[in-house]
């Protein structure tokens, strides 16, 4: 039987370019903090434009080939089994 993930409210940062906005066709990094427990071992990121990305550790790059509001969601899976999500709206211009 599998427990939950303790996530901090707001894990996902995103580490922008010169000033506030997200730009289209650039990269774009997201880091994820998790709330103690056992080891995340998995960091499953689903972008909101038809792609995801699985990772090992709480970093992700991801670019955006149009301008919209995305709402990025993030599940995690610790060494226990445990799962945990959240979703967080970023704009892209």
């Amino acid at each position: 039987m599998s427990g939950w993930v303790g996530l901090d409210l707001s894990p996902l940062v995103v580490h922008r370019q010169t000033d506030d906005l997200l730009d289209v066709s650039r990269n774009c990094s997201f880091n994820a903090a998790s709330s103690g427990g056992a080891s995340i071992i998995n960091y499953h990121w689903d972008w909101d434009d038809e792609t995801t990305t699985d990772t090992a550790g709480p970093t992700a790059t991801h670019r955006y080939a149009y301008k919209a509001t995305f709402r990025v969601h993030l599940a995690v899976t610790d060494a226990n089994g445990n799962t945990g999500s959240v979703t967080q709206s970023v704009m892209v211009h």
